[in-house]
């Protein structure tokens, strides 16, 4: 599976809301942060995935 630069943006800006959303934990918050500055300073232009993965799944698992 191939991300381009305008799924990297989508993935950034959920990861943005999630981050200042009140609802969830100071911790959960701080992760989702984390993964924006980490997945836009290593991955700007898009990525290539090797295996199918389950979004849901890994999601619940970095929050």
């Amino acid at each position: 599976m191939k991300l381009n630069d305008k799924d990297i943006s989508i993935l950034l800006s959920a990861l943005k809301l999630l981050s200042l959303d009140g609802s969830y934990t100071s911790d959960q918050r701080r992760k989702a942060k984390e993964l924006e500055d980490t997945i836009g300073f290593k991955y700007p232009s898009g990525c290539e995935l090797n295996k199918p993965i389950n979004i849901k799944l890994a999601i619940n698992k970095s929050l």
